[in-house]
């Protein structure tokens, strides 16, 4: 499995708990970190030249039950977008 380095430079998340903020967080990470560390994800990806930083829209999420859920949910919406619309080119 190929290794990935996720950054998040600034994360706005109104209305939440600053605990609640760090799960969302954790969670985030975790589930782009599994998402974009696939073989076949990561190859797509290494072919964007000149590109350090990936900067991804708001993504529209559904309504989450938990903390952990908003962060997995964002970064499916989040990958989903990087590997669709940046790593087609």
């Amino acid at each position: 499995m190929t290794q990935v380095h996720i950054e998040i430079e600034r994360l706005v998340l109104n209305g939440l708990s600053a605990k609640d903020g760090h799960t969302v967080a954790g969670a985030l990470r975790e589930e782009l970190n599994r998402l974009l560390s696939a073989p076949e994800v990561a190859q797509q990806l290494s072919r964007i030249v000149g590109a350090p930083v990936l900067r991804a829209a708001n993504p529209a999420l559904p309504t989450s039950t938990s903390p952990h859920e908003l962060g997995v949910n964002a970064a499916r919406a989040i990958g989903s977008e990087l590997i669709n619309e940046r790593g087609a080119s």
